[in-house]
């Protein structure tokens, strides 16, 4: 082999080496710059995680107070409640040492909705009292006192016809006197009950004043419908 040809050998042997040793520093390069960039990435990520927790564990102290403060502050008003209007109605879990007191509460979610409901009673100002004995007929009497009044007031206005067209807005004016007299009786009934017992009025009690009202009506009728 002749000296240039050894000589070129050589060369390329050296291009081929320069270009591989390039080659591997840029390699390492690139790779110590990933490896930074991951580094960074991961001590980011660790530290927002590490706020995260430190903002949790913050929470659930702040939350944890909240808590107790909420339980103490309703324990102190249920506690008004019942002593306004009784266990009885408010079924709400005592302060531990007699819980012995609401031991045949076993539905939860069935107390919850009855202490809701007591609630909105106490909100619209009424209490859930079983309401007196004496409401349905004192409910009788509002309704055939009323239902007197209405009678009286149609036959005033039937007596008063004179002419035909009178006469037509009379029984109109009677008709619709008679009609409200049936029902006038319910505020009557309702504004009793709330300032005397602060309940509001049963079903029975509605009933019972309509049908006193109906009854006076057809009982003054022979005497104030006839003119």
């Amino acid at each position: 082999m002749s000296t240039d040809n050894l000589m070129e050998t050589y060369r390329l042997a050296c291009e081929r080496y320069t270009k591989a040793v390039v080659s591997a520093t840029r390699t390492r390069d690139e790779a110590a710059d990933r490896y930074r960039r991951e580094a960074a990435e991961v001590k980011e990520t660790a530290q927002q995680a590490v706020a995260e927790r430190d903002t949790a564990m913050r929470d659930a102290v702040a939350a944890k107070k909240l808590v107790t403060e909420v339980d103490d502050t309703c324990a102190d008003i249920w506690r008004r409640l019942g002593s306004y209007i009784g266990p009885k109605y408010t079924v709400i879990t005592p302060p531990p040492g007699t819980a012995e007191d609401v031991s045949g509460v076993t539905d939860v979610k069935a107390m919850v909705e009855r202490t809701r409901r007591t609630i909105a009673l106490v909100q619209r100002g009424e209490v859930p009292f079983e309401p007196p004995k004496r409401a349905v007929p004192v409910a009788a009497v509002i309704g055939v006192v009323i239902g007197v009044l209405a009678a009286i007031g149609a036959g005033m206005l039937l007596s008063d016809s004179k002419d035909g067209h009178t006469q037509a807005l009379s029984q109109a004016g009677a008709l619709v006197v008679v009609f409200i007299g049936a029902f006038a009786g319910i505020p009557v009934l309702s504004g009793w009950l709330a300032t005397r017992h602060r309940i509001g009025p049963r079903p029975i009690h509605i009933g019972a004043c309509i049908v006193g009202a109906v009854v006076a009506m057809c009982a003054m009728a022979p005497f104030t419908f006839v003119g």
